[in-house]
């Protein structure tokens, strides 16, 4: 038990004391001194300025930015790439379902041609379209009848005559067998 403990303990000492290590590598990274000297390396390398000139608050400053547009530059730069890849790659896909798409209507044209050669039941199809459309064609054929019927009626003063006396006819006669429909 009493090992157990000691165990224990050393193992949360050894965890506390990894984790201390890294914040101080972390403080150590991000501290203004080391984005300095980073920055001293990297001018020094470049021959840009002199180490009494990057103490200067306005030149790390517009270096600062300077580099910022750089990155954001070379971003654009990159998307722009990936967009021109993602464009080819959309045009070479819309060309290739384009030619299939033409393919499978030659094959779908000589097979219609062939009659013995049909393919996927395309002639049934056009008989029932055919169908279709004669049995649509009757009905309009109907209807327009029926509306030259109806407008000769309206039209026709011999027509509308026999009508009115056919009404007047039926009016007399239903008086005369019921004279209680005056009242």
């Amino acid at each position: 038990m009493q090992r157990h403990k000691i165990e224990y303990w050393a193992q949360v000492e050894k965890y506390y004391d990894r984790v201390e290590r890294s914040n101080g590598r972390f403080q150590n990274w991000t501290s203004e001194e080391t984005k300095q000297n980073r920055w001293g390396l990297l001018l020094g390398h470049s021959g840009l300025l002199n180490a009494q000139s990057l103490n200067s608050n306005y030149v790390y400053t517009t270096l600062t930015f300077s580099l910022d547009l750089y990155q954001k530059a070379r971003m654009n730069e990159e998307r722009q790439q990936h967009l021109q890849m993602r464009r080819e790659k959309l045009r070479q896909l819309l060309e290739s379902e384009s030619r299939q798409y033409e393919e499978e209507m030659r094959a779908a044209a000589r097979a219609g041609a062939g009659g013995e050669r049909d393919q996927g039941g395309l002639v049934d199809l056009r008989l029932a379209r055919e169908e279709l459309r004669k049995e649509r064609e009757a009905e309009q054929k109907r209807e327009a009848e029926e509306k030259m019927m109806q407008h000769w009626k309206i039209n026709n003063p011999e027509f509308r005559e026999v009508r009115m006396g056919k009404a007047l006819l039926t009016t007399k006669i239903c008086l005369t067998r019921s004279p209680f429909l005056l009242l």
